[in-house]
């Protein structure tokens, strides 16, 4: 069964994109730098007009918001992740999507919470990822504004390719 995943693509940082390549193991497989709303989501044989329709209406229901990446932080010693300064957006998204597919857990429940993050290494020694938390740290904040959310389906090869994208609601004109 092929996966797919809901995320919100980072702005081009080339040290982010150079590190993840090097450290993180998605990187290999095609997955762009990114916060993770929902995964998984829908096996990708079962993604038809209706669920992107429903898709569409669950994502626009949250408004365009801007964020800010600013410190590492660690989930024990081997994944090293930026956070952003307020994840209640992220979390506000995470929980549109579910509320619309009641099915589809964030990381099939595993976790007693969610915790909105972008994954910089996960697949070196601690010393390793030591140094790429010393680089990435020269780059932040990377900042952004969230507009979109981004389906991606694992492909029959492994590698993982945009399958489209979904619009949150636009801002007040």
């Amino acid at each position: 069964m092929r996966r797919s995943a809901l995320v919100i693509e980072l702005p081009p940082v080339t040290m982010l994109a150079d590190l993840r390549d090097e450290y993180a193991r998605d990187a290999r497989s095609g997955v762009p730098p990114h916060i993770t709303v929902l995964f998984p989501f829908i096996a990708v044989d079962a993604i038809t007009p209706l669920v992107r329709a429903q898709l569409s209406a669950a994502v626009r229901a949250s408004p365009v918001f801007h964020y800010r990446l600013t410190e590492t932080r660690w989930f024990s010693d081997n994944v090293l992740w930026l956070a952003p300064t307020d994840p209640v957006p992220f979390l506000l998204l995470t929980r549109a999507i579910t509320e619309a597919f009641p099915t589809c857990l964030p990381y099939k429940g595993a976790y007693d919470g969610v915790i909105p993050h972008a994954t910089v290494g996960d697949s070196r020694s601690l010393a390793e990822l030591r140094g790429a938390e010393e680089r990435i740290s020269t780059v932040l904040p990377i900042c952004g504004e969230v507009a979109r959310v981004t389906l991606l389906a694992e492909g029959v090869d492994g590698a993982w390719r945009s399958d489209g994208s979904f619009p949150l609601e636009p801002p007040l004109a």
